[in-house]
């Protein structure tokens, strides 16, 4: 009876680990590299990246925040020097926010700046550029998927499962940079971006007449944005 006590409080205590912040950056932060962080983390924590380049392959293998931060040298840049995908969401209900991400292998089967094989994630404020694939999902279900730039990627985005490549204003992450009047937004697509591309802005109001439809399944973009978007 002592030692069943004893497991159930232990157990109680494990569970009941608060949630922790911890600091990347390249040199006098908890991490340096943001595996390492991911490694030694615990589900529920936020990891914050700050500015600089990280050449490693990220995999997020439990439920984090993994936000990049500006600390006045830029947006985070991940970069997986050609191999492999460079940020892989593993974990259900990531929130994964604020990088660059480049550099990907250029395997068809699914090297991707960001590659999802998670649910009910979400995915925002990204930029992918020169990948084999911008944003690349199997066939996961439930993610957000809003507000990313996908540059210059040989796909820009696959999706294979039942995913929303756009969101509506006044959601719980809220949006960036909503001009009023603007009842969603979806992602930049340097492939789609112009009227020669497909792309009309008729109304003038930022966002492509016609939806962008994503390649591998029925998914579409119902509001891709356009701007003069440009790789880092």
């Amino acid at each position: 009876m002592k030692l069943y006590l004893a497991i159930i409080a232990v157990i109680l205590l494990v569970g009941s680990v608060p949630a922790s912040t911890i600091i990347v950056c390249p040199s006098g932060c908890n991490y340096s590299t943001i595996q390492q962080a991911i490694d030694s983390s615990h589900a529920g924590d936020t990891i914050l990246v700050q500015s600089g380049t990280y050449n490693e392959n990220v995999y997020v293998s439990r439920e984090l925040t993994l936000r990049g931060v500006d600390t006045g040298k830029g947006i985070p840049v991940v970069n997986a020097g050609g191999s492999g995908s460079v940020i892989t969401l593993y974990a259900d209900n990531i929130t994964l926010e604020g990088f660059n991400v480049t550099g990907s292998g250029s395997c068809g089967c699914g090297n991707a700046g960001i590659r999802i094989m998670s649910n009910n994630s979400t995915i925002f404020g990204n930029t992918a550029y020169e990948n084999k694939y911008g944003i690349y999902c199997a066939n996961h279900i439930g993610n957000r998927i809003y507000q990313n730039n996908l540059v210059k990627n040989n796909i820009s985005a696959y999706d294979g499962g039942s995913n929303k490549w756009y969101e509506d204003a006044g959601t719980e992450n809220g949006i960036v940079g909503l001009a009023p009047g603007h009842m969603a937004v979806g992602n930049r697509y340097s492939d789609f971006n112009q009227p020669v591309q497909g792309c009309n802005d008729t109304n003038k109001d930022g966002i492509c007449d016609s939806p962008y439809k994503i390649a591998g399944g029925l998914n579409v973009d119902k509001y891709p944005l356009i701007s003069g978007i440009a790789a880092p």
